[in-house]
């Protein structure tokens, strides 16, 4: 694990990104035994020697109920209380996969996780269509996500990568930073996905909520970059839009009344 070498890793990387697939229990039957202390060691390390620290968990049938405890570990490991951990939901489908809306969860079950103030304390919902709101307040999206302006992956290969599920698709790669650095031309077409180059977003009413759509889902839909994402649209459509119109759903989300 790259946290393990803290010492050693290049001053340009700033944030150290892990995974919690949920507590325990959940986090060892989808890596390995021992595999939760390993990685709650590791994290430990990076948060002390300074760098950001982002953990993420995908939301799933199997670990959704769970997200009050998880969210309870964090806080007695002090971790909510440092300014350099984030942690945020991903509603991703499977246990790795495309950054769309997991279908497989059904509006009570996305309800309960908004009547959670632990949970939307914690981790904000979704980092999705909801993280998009700032204290109540829309924000338009002309990318889709931090793929297309600001966000690099190292494996352990010496390949470079900008979205987190393509790693070691190296059709995907956007180049290499081992033995010297050298960018390809995914590199560019990652910066230049918006909403304003894909020209089916162009006339979408849609395209300011969704940003063109995960471009994973895009590229394995269609073999490219450059075209839009429109089912992860269609989720949203069906699931997340249904949300907005329950007054219990604005209130639990942004705590009004």
């Amino acid at each position: 694990m790259i946290v393990i070498w803290v010492n050693i890793i290049p001053e340009p990387i700033k944030i150290i990104f892990k995974f919690f697939a949920g507590p325990k229990e959940i986090h060892d039957a989808y890596r390995y035994d021992g595999a939760f202390e390993r990685t709650t060691s590791n994290i430990e390390k990076a948060i002390d020697a300074g760098f950001r620290v982002d953990l993420r968990t995908n939301v799933n049938k199997e670990n959704y109920k769970c997200l009050e405890e998880l969210a309870k570990f964090y806080i007695e490991k002090g971790w909510t209380n440092k300014e350099n951990v984030r942690f945020y939901l991903a509603p991703v489908r499977e246990k790795f996969g495309p950054c769309y809306f997991n279908p497989n969860l059904s509006y009570d079950e996305i309800l309960s996780l908004f009547k959670s103030e632990l949970i939307t304390k914690t981790f904000g919902v979704f980092n999705g269509l909801f993280v998009k709101f700032y204290e109540g307040i829309w924000i338009p999206q002309f990318y889709n996500c931090p793929a297309h302006y600001r966000q690099i992956f190292y494996d352990p290969y010496g390949d470079l990568y900008t979205c987190m599920s393509a790693l070691r698709t190296k059709e995907l790669r956007i180049g290499k930073y081992y033995p010297s650095l050298e960018l390809n031309e995914n590199f560019q077409l990652y910066r230049k996905r918006n909403i304003f180059n894909i020209e089916k977003c162009r006339t979408c009413e849609f395209a300011l909520l969704c940003g063109g759509g995960c471009s994973y889902n895009a590229f394995l839909r269609a073999g490219n970059l450059t075209n839009p994402d429109c089912y992860s649209m269609e989720i949203l459509k069906e699931k997340f839009f249904n949300l907005f119109q329950d007054r219990n759903v604005l209130y639990y989300y942004f705590r009004v009344k």
